[in-house]
């Protein structure tokens, strides 16, 4: 493992997440050069032991947020009773901005949420108060920098641990800071964030943190549905395995139930064979898996997951529109020509429908694909330019209304299946659909 690089390594680095990490060393380095204790702190120290590329760099100080704010040009306090400052900065064409937070230990909670007051305090105390060990760790940037003025309780690499985070990552754990029936009654959201770390980086959880995980699951229903359904859909759009491993961890501690409703027992078979898909298809294997059938997992995202997990409509229709083409996909060889030319031209075909036919019986999905192919190349193609549209109809003298959309489609059928092949065939087509 190394620590997260300086300013000058990892040439890899994507240009805006280089950007958010100069805009943070600079950031530490004023604090710094004005006289305070300044580190990188949280995820991006994670994510850099672990060899991934952090896209964004938080840091914390022992400033407090008017002193944060007295020393750079751009701020704006964005939680001022929990001491986060934003800082503004224009990085070449770019404008970062960095959280700047200063170092605190929290009051009671209250709400399961957060805490009813915070004071202010010591790297190491504000260490204490976060979630698990591998979030608790800090680095600073200005270890082995020439001229850097590095912190002595920094090892080797410049990684400040007050919570034993580095040893839980290098044994791949993950365990709850402090007392871990502590850490989730203070934050209900703390058990599904355990899921999505664990599912994410393919990390065993700690026995006494699943255990008080375990102890404390009801209480994820007085999460806010809107939290809820953004870890869900952070643990769904993970690369795999994450996705069926988020799912097989949340039966295990008798989440699932509570956040996704009852369903069917076994493992998440669907979503593990799904591979990298988008999110909408991933809530679909899911429900699928949750469900048992495309009909029913239709139902459980519209009735349940849309209002439980606060689903975005899009997302919602989406993950609907792949369960419905699914249940069309398996009667494939009952549709004719041109329905199956209108199912394979669909923008999502491939990593919606086809993707979770494929999840759930790969010899029926490879015959698909063969067949989409043969399709394709027949000669007429699958979505080709209509030969026919609206203001062809009304030049023909016909008024437009409700019989239009009858009419173009049943021109366009034609001429999917290669049965007209000029615009005064497919209008004679469009004629006789109505005058039948």
């Amino acid at each position: 493992m190394t620590a997260p690089p300086p300013r000058s390594a990892a040439p890899d680095v994507p240009a805006e997440a280089a950007a958010a990490r100069d805009a943070a060393l600079e950031v530490v380095t004023t604090l710094r050069e004005a006289g305070h204790a300044a580190f990188f702190a949280g995820g991006c120290v994670r994510d850099a032991l672990l060899g991934l590329a952090p896209s964004d760099f938080d840091v914390a100080t022992d400033a407090p947020p008017d002193r944060v704010a007295g020393l750079f040009r751009r701020t704006q306090a964005v939680g001022a009773a929990f001491g986060v400052v934003l800082v503004h900065q224009k990085r070449g064409k770019r404008r970062v901005a960095t959280e700047v937070a200063t170092f605190r230990t929290d009051g009671v909670y209250t709400d399961g949420r957060r805490p009813a007051s915070v004071s202010f305090a010591t790297a190491e105390e504000d260490a204490a108060r976060r979630d698990f060990t591998c979030n608790g760790l800090f680095w600073d940037p200005l270890h082995g920098q020439p001229g850097g003025a590095g912190d002595p309780r920094a090892d080797a690499e410049g990684v400040i641990d007050f919570v034993g985070g580095r040893a839980d990552l290098a044994a791949g754990l993950l365990r709850a800071i402090g007392d871990p029936a502590a850490r989730f009654a203070e934050d209900h959201l703390r058990l599904l964030r355990l899921v999505r770390f664990a599912a994410r980086f393919g990390f065993a959880v700690e026995p006494a943190t699943e255990a008080a995980a375990r102890a404390a699951a009801p209480r994820v229903a007085g999460v806010a549905a809107e939290r809820v359904g953004d870890e869900v859909a952070k643990m769904l759009s993970a690369a795999p395995p994450a996705p069926a491993a988020a799912a097989a961890l949340l039966s295990r501690l008798g989440l699932a139930d509570r956040v996704l409703g009852p369903g069917q027992g076994g493992p998440p078979a669907a979503l593990a064979a799904l591979g990298p898909a988008p999110l909408a298809t991933a809530v679909a294997a899911l429900a699928l898996d949750r469900a048992g059938s495309p009909a029913a997992a239709s139902g459980l995202i519209r009735t349940r997951w849309a209002p439980a997990l606060s689903l975005p409509n899009a997302v919602a229709d989406a993950s609907t529109g792949v369960l419905d083409a699914l249940h069309a996909l398996r009667g494939w060889g009952t549709l004719g020509v041109a329905a199956r030319k209108r199912l394979a031209s669909m923008p999502t075909f491939r990593d919606g429908p086809l993707a979770l036919l494929r999840a759930v019986d790969p010899q029926a999905a490879a015959a698909v694909a063969s067949d989409v192919a043969a399709l394709a190349g027949d000669g007429v193609g699958l979505a080709p330019p209509p030969l026919l549209d609206g203001r062809a109809l009304i030049a023909a003298g016909l008024r437009p209304g409700p019989a239009f959309r009858t009419m173009l489609d049943a021109a366009y059928d034609a001429q999917l299946e290669g049965r007209v092949s000029s615009p005064g065939d497919a209008l004679e087509v469009a004629e006789a659909s109505v005058s039948a």
